[in-house]
């Protein structure tokens, strides 16, 4: 990514700093744990015509031809029209419960200068802020990709009934205005684990 900083940032309070200088590491954490849980999720919308006909194809191949295609296409307009926001919702929250959506995130920011950061993520100076460089390059190589957040006060929305996986990743890669100071990127893998850094992937260690 061209736009990518030379050197990003990750703040840890004095547990995660600890840990870090006995062998340094990154850690992917499931979306779920996030501590902005309420902003990764995305918001929903009635179906577009075309939507409504890809699902209604895609329900015609369930029932292997015993509704019409245009039967399959009434009943996802109905169900379109019926959906309230109290379902979507409901519906929302269904994701927060164990599921097969595999998205584990390690946030890291442009910037080690932030007052706040340092407040919040780094115990009140009282941890560390590391900065890394080429680790970058071989982590996407293999586990997991990067992409820059999108600041905006409106969600991505994801059509009623269904959850696209692109909304949905849409939606973990946007958060409000308000946040916008922390300039953040973030690595993508799916599985939680730890990443240990090589040799001279470190590039600055910032002591509160």
């Amino acid at each position: 990514m061209s736009d990518r900083p030379p050197i990003l940032y990750k703040y840890l309070d004095a547990a995660g700093a600890k840990s870090f200088l006995q062998k340094p590491q990154i850690r992917f954490k499931d979306w779920r744990h996030l501590d902005d849980l309420m902003e990764v999720l995305p918001g929903s919308r009635l179906m577009n015509e075309d939507e409504i006909c890809h699902a209604a194809r895609a329900k015609f191949a369930q029932v292997d031809g015993k509704v019409s295609e245009e039967k399959c296409a009434h009943f996802v307009r109905a169900l379109n029209k019926l959906s309230t926001s109290a379902y979507w919702e409901r519906e929302a929250r269904k994701l927060l419960e164990p599921s097969p959506v595999a998205i584990c995130v390690s946030s890291m920011t442009e910037r080690c200068d932030s007052g706040a950061m340092w407040a919040g993520y780094a115990e009140k100076h009282s941890g560390l802020v590391f900065g890394i460089s080429g680790a970058i390059d071989r982590l996407r190589g293999s586990v997991a990709y990067l992409k820059r957040v999108v600041y905006s006060d409106v969600r991505p929305q994801n059509p009623y009934p269904v959850l696209l996986p692109e909304i949905f990743l849409r939606a973990i890669l946007t958060k409000s205005t308000g946040w916008d100071y922390q300039r953040e990127w973030r690595l993508i893998a799916n599985t939680e684990h730890m990443e240990f850094l090589q040799a001279g992937e470190v590039t600055e260690v910032i002591v509160g």
